[in-house]
């Protein structure tokens, strides 16, 4: 194996293989939950790291947890923010292997609850925060890149109170499959992981408290059939198989990682 840098707990692991050696990594909302994960990920298969978060304090914490990551203080619905990105990662690293966008935010209201202000801060996240760090970034990219985008299985599912979410998450799809198009004569593969339940700090994210986050999780529960919700790290696998070469023939791609409640719940 000489000097390659070994890495735990994937097969590239048992082989001795750091199969992200000199890539540079971008991974947005990378503070908690998928981000995090996948972050700390990509750092352990030897890629180059920078994260972003909104969350001055969280941010500061997630890179204080991810030695060598680069942190960068930035909104994900903002486009001043997605050029200043643009910015620090032409400056550090010089180019962009893989964009992982990953940050969302999924504040749950009933149709009568819905304000113009809700309905332009979800899409401005979770929308905008796919469209401008693409059109910011491209320069970067190289032929042959990877831009994966975290979705949500509410895009195919209509879920009470998730109006906003679900909307602007099958924008998020959507997206996927045109920027998938524009950017294939430059050999460039975006594609999307759309996750069911995950364990992360839920309650933050969705705006409501333990216990109707426990709530929520004993009605859902019966509709997945694997009979439990996924692991932040479980979805960041997903992540580094679609950056990798192994998923070199996949663009315009969703992968469903919901235990199987869109495709296989009676």
């Amino acid at each position: 194996m000489g000097n390659k840098r070994p890495v735990l707990g994937s097969a590239a692991g048992e082989a001795g293989l750091a199969q992200f050696s000199g890539k540079c990594v971008l991974v947005t909302g990378a503070t908690t939950g998928i981000g995090f994960a996948a972050a700390k990920a990509f750092l352990a298969e030897g890629g180059q790291v920078a994260i972003t978060g909104q969350n001055a304090g969280r941010l500061d914490d997630a890179a204080g947890a991810l030695p060598g990551a680069v942190p960068i203080l930035a909104d994900a619905g903002s486009v001043a923010d997605a050029e200043m990105i643009a910015r620090v990662i032409e400056d550090r690293f010089g180019r962009l292997d893989v964009m992982f966008l990953n940050a969302g935010i999924a504040p749950r209201s009933t149709l009568a609850q819905i304000t113009e202000a809700k309905f332009d801060e979800m899409f401005a996240v979770n929308v905008k925060g796919i469209v401008f760090p693409v059109q910011k970034l491209e320069h970067l990219l190289p032929v042959g890149a990877s831009i994966i985008v975290t979705t949500s299985m509410n895009n195919r599912v209509g879920m009470e109170k998730t109006h906003l979410y679900s909307a602007s998450k099958a924008a998020a799809r959507s997206l996927v499959r045109t920027l998938a198009n524009e950017l294939s004569d430059r050999r460039i593969r975006v594609n999307a992981i759309s996750p069911g339940p995950v364990a992360t700090a839920m309650a933050t994210k969705v705006d409501m408290s333990e216990e109707e986050v426990r709530a929520l999780g004993a009605r859902i529960m019966p509709r997945i059939p694997l009979a439990r919700v996924a692991e932040a790290d479980e979805i960041a696998k997903i992540a580094l198989f679609l950056a990798s070469d192994a998923a070199s023939y996949m663009t315009g791609a969703e992968l469903m990682a919901d235990g199987g409640w869109t495709d296989v719940a009676p």
